[in-house]
């Protein structure tokens, strides 16, 4: 059996979380590598900022190894949480810039000093403050764990990317069919254990989130929230220098966000899709249907296409519509103003993510007029 060397051993899996931290920003834009993903704010590139700032700290000061650049986010002066997010002055390349040089600090202390070299942890209560330089590479090997594991949970949030690093994404093999059904399965037996909905029957799934959510408290968005709701959205799209060649609209529900959305971001080629897949209040067809007429692919060719509509639910109806056209445009994007957690398709932008059942403003009272075979749907 070959033998190993501690620290090295050690140097090894931090490096390894350090890159895996890191990873998770490739392929983002500018504005979802900044993007506040849960309502604590966390984000990708704070997160780095943060990882980098308190590895300089444990591996450089707690040693009397000194960083030479200055940290104007950790004086005592500084704002809570500084460390945690980057203003707009700093960009990418210098907080990743930052946290490789941070990466060369620490090695070279790492590389220079014994395991059980004496350091100091001056912000730890005095019975504990001393410390090795084994006992901090255990804990740095945890804290970059941690926001690792932080960042997957982010960069998923952002557009469904998932892995452990480049080359190895360490998830069960599985389509996004088959991701969704397990997540359904998994939001089933949670609410059979929490008693919100009973363990016998025949409930058909795709509609579970919505029924039970209609027993409790709802989404209710108002005439003017969905004026700002739509004004928010196309700041961000726009923040985020996409700049599509027209908009198409989900009918019935996406008319209403996108045009709104052609008025904000000044395009004036709309078209849309008609897709049936709700047959009633919580109840589907098998697979949604596009409805004639339906448009050619070929009017979308090598255009920039914004996608609208006002909600992905299960996802099904907006992948039909993205499926149809991706192959033929320059890109593609998909903006909604609420997503559900289980729809299998995430989208570029999203005002509110929710798993209530949502009252629209253009839905919530029936029709004037009674038709035969019409619809109540979301």
């Amino acid at each position: 059996m070959t033998g190993s060397d501690p620290k090295t051993d050690l140097h090894r899996y931090l490096q390894d979380a350090r890159e895996a931290l890191l990873w998770k920003l490739d392929g983002l834009s500018e504005y979802n590598i900044r993007r506040p993903m849960v309502p604590t704010g966390t984000n990708l590139l704070g997160l780095i900022k943060h990882a980098a700032s308190v590895e300089l700290g444990y591996f450089g000061d707690c040693f009397g190894r000194p960083f030479s650049e200055p940290l104007p986010w950790l004086e005592d002066d500084a704002e809570p949480n500084a460390d945690m997010w980057a203003t707009a002055d700093e960009s990418r390349e210098q907080i990743t810039g930052l946290y490789r040089r941070a990466w060369a600090h620490s090695d070279a202390t790492i590389g220079t000093l014994a395991l059980d070299a004496i350091g100091h942890v001056p912000w730890w209560p005095d019975n504990r403050s001393e410390v090795t330089l084994h006992k901090i590479l255990v804990h740095m090997i945890a804290e970059t764990d941690r926001h690792a594991g932080q960042a997957d949970i982010v960069r998923e949030l952002i557009d469904g990317a998932t892995g452990l690093r480049d080359g190895n994404d360490s998830m069960a093999p599985g389509d996004q069919t088959w991701w969704a059904s397990y997540r359904s399965r998994l939001e089933r037996v949670a609410r059979e254990v929490g008693g919100r909905i009973p363990s016998h029957g025949t409930m058909n799934y795709e509609h579970l989130d919505d029924e039970a959510a209609m027993n409790d408290e709802r989404e209710n968005l108002s005439w003017q929230g969905f004026g700002e709701a739509s004004r928010e959205l196309a700041k961000v799209i726009a923040a985020d220098g996409f700049e599509p060649d027209l908009i198409l609209s989900i009918a019935r529900g996406g008319l209403f966000l996108a045009g709104s959305l052609g008025y904000a971001l000044a395009v004036k080629n709309l078209h849309v899709m008609n897709v049936e897949f709700y047959d009633g209040v919580g109840t589907t067809l098998d697979m949604p249907v596009m409805l004639p007429p339906v448009p050619s692919a070929v009017d979308f060719s090598a255009k920039k296409v914004l996608i609208a509509d006002d909600v992905a639910d299960s996802g099904r109806t907006i992948e039909l519509v993205h499926t149809f056209i991706k192959d033929h445009v320059e890109d593609v994007r998909l903006a909604v103003i609420y997503e559900k957690p289980r729809s299998l398709i995430k989208c570029d932008y999203v005002w509110k993510r929710t798993d209530r059942w949502i009252n629209f403003p253009w839905s919530c009272e029936g029709p004037v007029v009674e038709r035969a075979g019409q619809v109540f749907d979301a």
